[in-house]
């Protein structure tokens, strides 16, 4: 009986056993496959993930290369408007080159003319005596000499107009030895000349930027006290001034300004000349002008 009930459980368990695996088979299969969906969600939701980052850089790469192109472009026009620029300022260096060029060569010429004429008013001035007539018999031996031209006048020098001209033009040019001979020749020949006033402050100031202060304030002096009522009356007084302070003679210097002051009040001259006072530390007085009564100086 016992053999029997052995028999029939083996039996049993073999018909059963592979009931048995064939279940936990597709258990485990059933999960491998969930896994395996598992798996392929989470890799979907990563190349969307992707996909959006890509997308993004894109754009970006996109965007970056939109505004490289504006500032090529932004860089190309600056480059050309330089081009054009510096192109334009080449043709004008070479314009005010020639210019220069141009003025030089005629300063030489000046130059060689006023040389020319230098030279002829040594040889008249060396010839004046062989001119003179001979002392009639009888007169005093000490006679002065008498000339056969105007007193100060050659026939080498230019007419007044012309010669103040020039001279005029090179003062304003910076030319200022050039000028110097020809307002000194010009004052010379031309002593009672309409521009003598004019012609004895620029030389006035050409010898204050050359720093001969003394020739300086004696030119002035010459506007001041021959040409009291010229335009050129009220500069002339301030640069006397200046003139006297930059050699060191300080207390004539303020006094000229003082002067200046009390007879031209309301001058730009007298505004400038209040302003060198007070760098010097004087304080400007303000005195009323009496009537008649010329400029100490």
């Amino acid at each position: 009986m016992l053999k029997r009930t052995l028999s029939v459980a083996a039996l049993l368990a073999l018909l059963t056993a592979p009931s048995f695996a064939v279940s936990k088979e597709m258990v485990q299969l059933q999960q491998q496959v969930a896994l395996l969906m598992a798996q392929v969600q989470d890799l979907q939701k990563l190349f969307v993930s992707e996909t959006a980052v890509v997308k993004s850089l894109i754009t970006q790469d996109t965007d970056t290369v939109n505004k490289m192109t504006l500032q090529i472009g932004g860089l190309q026009q600056t480059l050309a408007s330089q081009a054009t620029a510096m192109a334009d300022q080449q043709s004008k260096s070479a314009q005010q080159a020639q210019s220069l060029q141009d003025s030089i060569d005629e300063l030489r010429a000046r130059l060689n003319k006023m040389g020319e004429l230098l030279q002829q008013i040594q040889q008249a001035q060396q010839n004046i005596p062989a001119t003179n007539p001979a002392p009639a018999p009888g007169t005093a031996s000490n006679a002065a000499p008498a000339s056969t031209s105007p007193p100060g006048v050659t026939s080498s020098v230019l007419p007044p107009d012309q010669l103040f001209r020039n001279a005029y033009a090179d003062y304003i040019s910076g030319s200022y030895p050039l000028a110097r001979a020809e307002l000194q020749q010009f004052l010379e020949a031309y002593p009672n000349d309409d521009h003598d006033a004019e012609g004895a402050y620029y030389l006035g100031d050409i010898y204050a930027r050359e720093h001969n202060y003394d020739k300086a304030v004696q030119l002035f002096n010459v506007v001041l006290d021959r040409f009291p009522s010229s335009r050129l009356s009220a500069a002339a007084q301030l640069r006397k001034a200046l003139a006297l302070v930059a050699s060191g003679k300080r207390a004539a210097g303020v006094r000229e300004f003082q002067n200046l002051i009390e007879h031209h009040p309301g001058s730009q001259e007298a505004k400038q000349a209040r302003e060198e006072l007070n760098v010097l530390g004087v304080t400007s007085r303000r005195p009323v002008a009496r009537p008649g009564r010329h400029p100490r100086r």
